[in-house]
């Protein structure tokens, strides 16, 4: 994720619906000089929109008023900032990123959904080769049961042998 670059009226508006309103957050521009008013985005996208607040921006004399907040009201405005200051930041995802995490999710769902359709039979058949599988392990363990019963005895025997 990366700092949020606004490009169009609708984006701006858009801030109302993810901010705490009567509060300034940092939004992803910065000027790049002092003494000017040109601002950049940091994700290296065009600043073609813009909604500063009246007289914004007005700090441009100072070194460390280079950074972008804005204003959650009924309409968000923009002011340039002291960037030491402590502000929530709003971060924006590359959408690609998610809609291919979207494909690959509904590929998997169709895969296991075709998986369980093949399966059906499998698992009849599995669920009789578990059934066989268990019977023989307790069929086993009931053999060593008997066959350390057998052992133990012998050992018995011998011993009382010994003392005879």
């Amino acid at each position: 994720a990366t700092m949020v670059s606004i490009h169009s009226k609708e984006e701006n508006e858009f801030l109302k619906t993810i901010m705490r309103r009567k509060h300034y957050q940092w939004l992803g521009g910065y000027r790049k000089q002092i003494n000017n008013n040109i601002f950049e985005w940091k994700d290296g996208s065009k600043f073609n929109f813009s909604n500063w607040n009246a007289g914004e921006p007005d700090q441009t004399s100072h070194a460390k008023a280079m950074c972008m907040t804005v204003y959650a009201d009924d309409v968000p405005r923009w002011f340039d900032n002291f960037c030491d200051m402590t502000r929530y930041q709003l971060c924006q995802k590359n959408l690609s990123v998610a809609e291919k995490v979207d494909v690959r999710i509904m590929e998997q769902k169709s895969n296991t959904a075709n998986l369980m359709q093949k399966s059906n039979q499998s698992n009849v058949d599995l669920f009789k080769q578990i059934t066989n599988l268990n019977t023989k392990i307790e069929e086993k363990t009931s053999k060593n049961f008997d066959l350390k019963k057998d052992i133990e005895l012998e050992q018995k025997i011998r011993t009382k042998n010994q003392y005879v």
